[in-house]
């Protein structure tokens, strides 16, 4: 597959119709800004791990979109001193995990901020494109990297100066 296969301009609109859709029916896309219950753990949560009873409890009203067509109900937690963001299914079990903390670090050194002009060329051709969700590049640790680019998100494939927006894990 080349790098940024499968984003055009069709693809985006209906991405764009998509989400005025789910935001009119009420879902909320996480936003920094957005004050909601944040929880706190000494232990980092895993895909396939089912969060605590004490957190699930807590009825929590953001969602975050994993795919580009799906929204899983989302727990803000803060592990060992990073904020991540925990998408779960209707069990509590976690299938996507993901952060834009500026503490996080991945094994290679990579944080959000780092440009892409940093990452190493053999990375940059498993470039992705999802379109209306995200660029990104999976990585061996299990991390992949996102880039989040221009008004519908996946406007046009990185540029060296585009910084990496957030980090994620999904199932």
């Amino acid at each position: 597959m080349k790098p940024f296969q499968g984003c055009n301009l069709k693809t985006h609109k209906v991405i764009v119709i998509l989400l005025l859709l789910f935001s009119a029916s009420g879902c909320a896309l996480i936003r920094p800004q957005t004050k909601h219950r944040i929880f706190t753990s000494e232990k980092y949560f895993h895909l396939g791990e089912k969060l605590p009873d004490n957190i699930l409890n807590v009825k929590s009203r953001l969602m975050t979109l994993a795919y580009s067509a799906q929204m899983l109900t989302c727990y803000r937690i803060v592990c060992k001193g990073i904020l991540f963001d925990y998408g779960v299914n209707e069990k509590g079990v976690v299938e996507f995990i993901a952060t834009e903390d500026v503490k996080f670090r991945t094994q290679n050194g990579y944080a959000v901020k780092t440009s892409y002009g940093e990452i190493s060329e053999v990375l940059k051709v498993t470039t992705k494109c999802e379109p209306g969700w995200a660029y990104y590049i999976q990585l061996d640790e299990g991390w992949s990297i996102g880039f989040v680019i221009g008004h519908y998100v996946t406007e046009r494939p990185p540029k060296d100066d585009d910084r990496i927006t957030f980090f994620f894990q999904r199932k």
